[in-house]
């Protein structure tokens, strides 16, 4: 242990002491700034793209869906329900089975999943215009 003191002693003895150029603080903290609002300009268009094509892909997910239920007659049934409330509720088991298997379950999770990203991609989007408009705050500023 002694042996590395006397290492450094010998290696940083002779240096004076030194004071930094004048502005260098100053275009230290210019350069940072100008690098956190390149990072927050990029995650905000990131953001933006993921925004529009969760989107895109939610709302074609929905068209399948829609198309789906429509050609397996699951509407139909819906509106039985809705007509004719007496003989559903007498048949309810036959009527339930019927809903049951008309009902298109990949589609609904393909469009669930198509929701839940759209509203993940809106969060981040949020989440990084916040620091989009602090870090134009502090360039304007």
């Amino acid at each position: 242990m002694n042996n590395y003191q006397e290492n450094y002693q010998k290696l940083l003895g002779g240096l004076s002491e030194g004071h930094a150029p004048e502005g260098l603080y100053r275009a230290v903290i210019l350069r940072i700034s100008a690098e956190q609002a390149r990072s927050a300009r990029s995650r905000f268009a990131t953001a933006v793209v993921a925004l529009l094509a969760s989107l895109g892909a939610a709302t074609a997910a929905v068209f399948v869906l829609a198309d789906s239920l429509t050609q397996s007659g699951f509407w139909k049934f819906v509106s039985l329900a809705f007509s004719d409330g007496g003989t559903v509720l007498t048949y309810w088991r036959e009527f339930s089975m019927s809903l049951l298997e008309s009902f298109s379950v990949p589609e609904t999770i393909f469009s669930l999943v198509c929701v839940f990203a759209v509203v993940l991609s809106l969060r981040f989007l949020l989440k990084n215009k916040s620091a989009f408009s602090t870090v134009l705050q502090l360039t304007y500023a």
